[in-house]
């Protein structure tokens, strides 16, 4: 399968990337949060899950901060709960694909908070991790879905806003909370648009730059892909 960094929407690069995966001899696609296919407005997920199809690939992902959580919180925990060839993981659940079992816990602060339009573009109350979605979780994994990352990465130093430092405070504290529960193998995430292979507390992490925003020539693909 292959693992997939931020998309954001970007229908422009995906069947090149589509294309891509089916050339690694992958079946399926699971991705990082920030998918942004469905957005107030902009709902393409049938464009999407017809390009899927054609291709006889499933796409999984999570959700990041730059997501529409009012509708992805409306979805049931099922397979094609978005449309064919497409499946949401809620935060908190669990879900077997060729038999890797992976715990999804999507959600980050925005950075760009101050520009968005909340209740529109931006959700608050809704974008970050919260305890609920780290109590569903318990041990027995093999690999743990993130979009936020789990360390402060020394390529981001804080920004000054203390508002949205505490909110990255908390989301990252509720992360380590999960990790402990969960004990992953291994960890994906996104968000940080770099890639960045490390360890956080002996794990091995695997963060993935971001494929919207590259134009039409979008290689190397290793940048925001992985395959497992």
């Amino acid at each position: 399968m292959l693992i997939v960094g931020d998309t954001h929407g970007d229908t422009v690069n995906l069947p090149a990337l589509l294309d891509y995966c089916w050339d690694q001899g992958c079946s399926n696609i699971v991705q990082l949060g920030d998918w942004g296919y469905v957005w107030p407005g902009k709902f393409r997920q049938s464009e999407v899950s017809v390009l899927l199809q054609n291709r006889g690939i499933h796409m999984y992902f999570i959700d990041g901060n730059h997501d529409h959580h009012p509708y992805l919180r409306l979805l049931p925990n099922s397979l094609n709960n978005v449309a064919p060839n497409i499946t949401y993981l809620p935060r908190g659940s669990y879900c077997t694909i060729e038999g890797s079992r992976f715990a999804s816990l999507g959600g980050a602060a925005s950075i760009d908070y101050a520009t968005r339009i909340e209740g529109r573009e931006y959700w608050r109350d809704l974008e970050c991790v919260n305890q609920n979605d780290v109590d569903k979780l318990e041990e027995g994994a093999d690999i743990l879905l993130l979009h936020d990352s789990p360390d402060y990465m020394p390529e981001f130093p804080l920004v000054d806003d203390t508002t949205f430092n505490l909110r990255v405070d908390n989301n990252k504290a509720l992360i380590s909370q999960a990790i402990e529960t969960v004990r992953p193998e291994l960890i994906f995430h996104g968000h940080m648009h770099l890639k960045s292979f490390r360890r956080y507390k002996g794990i091995p992490v695997k963060g993935l730059d971001c494929m919207a925003g590259r134009g039409y020539e979008i290689k190397p693909f290793d940048q925001f892909t992985y395959v497992i």
